[in-house]
């Protein structure tokens, strides 16, 4: 119990840890020439990237920090939908001698089709929006440095409304941009439940 509450613990600080706080100690550990993840890869004889300092691997560290953010989020979700399917559906599945694999694949994950839907919903409206990682990865909040670099390799949507609204004051342009997103996550969400989502009962 004990173990199981401090690895709870773990993977849920990370989703109530400042943003910014964080955004900014991940910069420094994927610091090209001083940061801990190079120093660590170069322990195991391989020579680390430039990280947020090449287009190619500036937007997959912030997609790790991302991931990094919401893992917790979706554990508790699951697990709080795991605790929601009754023990007794479970075992009368082991009764009639369902194995591992078909308890979970035919039984516990239909159940958890709610919460599944719930979850991909969240994590993708939360991709569509992401807004402080970028800016602070890339330009670490400097206001003489360019949000969304380098070479603009992690410029999201949300961040190209801000730079339109507030530092080129095209506020009817980042008005549009903003409805524009405003009904691709509609889309995106509407797709999503039509996918994922299943009649389920108990």
């Amino acid at each position: 119990m004990r173990d199981e509450l401090f690895f709870r613990t773990v993977y849920f600080i990370p989703v109530v840890t400042s943003m910014v706080g964080a955004a900014f100690s991940w910069k420094w550990l994927f610091e090209p020439t001083f940061g801990v993840v190079n120093w660590i890869l170069g322990n195991f004889g391989i020579s680390g990237p430039g990280w947020l300092a090449t287009t190619e691997w500036s937007l997959r560290a912030m997609m790790v920090v991302g991931i990094w953010k919401q893992v917790g989020f979706a554990m508790v979700i699951f697990i709080a939908g795991l605790q929601t399917i009754p023990k007794e559906l479970k075992e009368a599945a082991v009764v009639d001698g369902a194995g591992r694999v078909f308890l979970y694949s035919k039984v516990v994950l239909p159940l958890l089709n709610p919460t599944v839907v719930l979850v991909s919903i969240m994590l993708v409206i939360n991709a569509l929006r992401v807004f402080t990682i970028p800016y602070v990865m890339s330009a670490g909040g400097f206001t003489w440095a360019t949000p969304g670099g380098p070479l603009d390799s992690t410029r999201t949507l949300v961040l190209h409304i801000y730079d339109l609204a507030f530092s080129k004051f095209d506020i009817g342009y980042a008005s549009a941009t903003a409805f524009v997103l405003l009904v691709l996550t509609m889309i995106v969400t509407i797709i999503q439940m039509k996918i994922v989502q299943r009649p389920f009962e108990y």
